[in-house]
């Protein structure tokens, strides 16, 4: 698993550096450029660390107009947990949906147990006007005091669904998923709402509430978790 995702984290840039440079941003009604920075804060709560907050900023530089490279960093204050992660994506359009093929790599540390998390994964994303499916496979490894512990390899999956075509200026949507922006959950399920509107044609406000249940599919009996995303991102 970890050398597919390294192999595809390098080959899918440097394959497609000779195509135009256009892309037609997101999705395809996300208007056409090459940029994006974006950043979210977030707070929430659980039954072990209690109140927490945080913050994420993310750059993603359109190579071509199918493939897109990314980098991320973010903290989590009181969690004490430090995040980074790098992604390639390759963009497939099938008619008005997109078919998008994805390699991810996210480390994160957690300061209180000198605790070092590394997350691989692949995946494949299908995005229509109101509706988006992501199947996937990841691997996470914990690293701690000279020891070490792999996980076996495990499935990714999400559906989102929209209230509004993507191509509006607002909407809403519901999620289900095993996986958020610093985790991957392996059986357990993740839901909640998104929404997001459009400032201008450069910038989109959004905003998601997540729900983190306790024993879903028998994972994670002790834990519960809910939180709550604000975000902007700017595009050009």
């Amino acid at each position: 698993m970890k050398k597919i995702i390294l192999t595809l984290l390098l080959f899918m840039p440097i394959a497609c550096l000779a195509q135009t440079e256009v892309f037609c941003g997101e999705n395809k009604y996300d208007g056409e450029h090459k940029n994006e920075i974006q950043g979210f804060g977030f707070f929430g709560d659980n039954n072990v660390s209690k109140f927490f907050g945080g913050i994420k900023a993310t750059y993603v530089r359109h190579l071509t107009e199918y493939v897109d490279v990314m980098g991320t960093g973010g903290v989590q204050f009181n969690k004490d947990i430090y995040t980074v992660a790098v992604e390639a994506r390759y963009r497939i359009p099938l008619g008005k949906p997109n078919l998008y093929a994805n390699a991810r790599y996210l480390y994160n540390r957690y300061g209180k147990y000198e605790l070092n998390e590394h997350n691989w994964n692949v995946g494949l994303t299908w995005e229509a006007r109101y509706w988006d499916l992501r199947l996937g496979a990841y691997q996470t490894g914990f690293y701690s005091l000279g020891s070490h512990y792999t996980e076996p390899v495990s499935m990714q999956m999400g559906v989102s669904i929209n209230a509004r075509p993507r191509e509006n200026k607002w909407n809403v949507g519901f999620f289900v998923r095993n996986y958020d922006y610093y985790y991957y959950d392996n059986w357990n399920i993740n839901w909640g709402f998104h929404w997001n509107a459009n400032l201008t044609s450069r910038v989109k406000l959004y905003g998601e509430v997540n729900i983190r249940p306790a024993g879903s599919m028998s994972q994670l009996a002790n834990k519960y978790e809910w939180n709550m995303k604000f975000g902007a991102k700017y595009a050009w």
